[in-house]
């Protein structure tokens, strides 16, 4: 859950991370259709805690999870709980900014969210202390890296990748985006496998189709590619 990118292609937005975690982590589950809180949700779970880091609902939103916030921080044993679980509490209400705003994060380790709702782009973040939303244009690519894994001349270097994808392909493609996230780091590309035993394990990619969410997933340590579709429903929600 450590790079993610935001492209939209016409009237298409596409979301795509790249999950980089110590191989010693129990591999995660395919993505499906689950229903919580009687929402349907489409996402790959983790192995370990049970949540999730990339996940969409049939309303249309996105939700997608970067551990830390704006630097690195000092892990600590105990949280309140884990923030793959947190991402499913905000996916799966009706209201996820609502449900952000309001939700009490003390004692959660700092992370950020890309948060696609209602034809509108988040970048939330909790840094352990306070949170911070701002509200992004969609009309530009974005990037993230994680500020656990990544310094500041790694993020310039996938920003540029990104931006010379987009500015100088007369086509992007959803394929296109997921090739580079595929990529060697080395030949500049966004897959890492660092001697300290962090790797990209997986690539997960979802994008609105004929009203519904194409979510496709590639896990790279099994060598499995999936590929899963949830329908939308049509109703308009509208502000408590």
């Amino acid at each position: 859950m450590c790079t993610v990118s935001f492209v939209r292609i016409e009237d298409t937005y596409v979301f795509t991370s790249n999950r980089d975690e110590h191989q010693s982590r129990p591999s995660a589950f395919l993505p499906i259709i689950e229903r919580k809180n009687s929402v349907n949700l489409l996402f790959p779970k983790d192995g370990e805690a049970g949540g999730t880091w990339f996940a969409s609902n049939e309303f249309g939103t996105v939700c997608v999870l970067l551990n830390g916030a704006f630097t690195d921080y000092t892990r600590k044993t105990g949280y309140k709980k884990s923030r793959g679980l947190i991402v499913l509490d905000i996916i799966s209400s009706r209201f996820p900014i609502t449900a952000i705003d309001t939700m009490d994060l003390t004692n959660i380790a700092p992370f950020t969210l890309v948060l696609f709702h209602e034809n509108e782009l988040y970048d939330m973040r909790w840094d352990g202390r306070g949170k911070h939303k701002k509200r992004l244009s969609k009309d530009i690519p974005h990037l993230w890296s994680s500020a656990t894994l990544y310094n500041l001349e790694e993020k310039h270097s996938r920003q540029f990748a990104l931006q010379n994808l987009t500015q100088n392909n007369d086509k992007v493609t959803p394929k296109g985006i997921f090739e580079l996230h595929k990529k060697d780091h080395n030949l500049g590309g966004f897959r890492i496998d660092r001697p300290t035993g962090h790797k990209t394990v997986s690539i997960s990619q979802a994008f609105l189709d004929n009203n519904q969410i194409v979510m496709n997933y590639s896990d790279l340590t099994e060598e499995v590619n999936h590929s899963e579709r949830l329908s939308l429903k049509k109703e308009k929600l509208q502000p408590l």
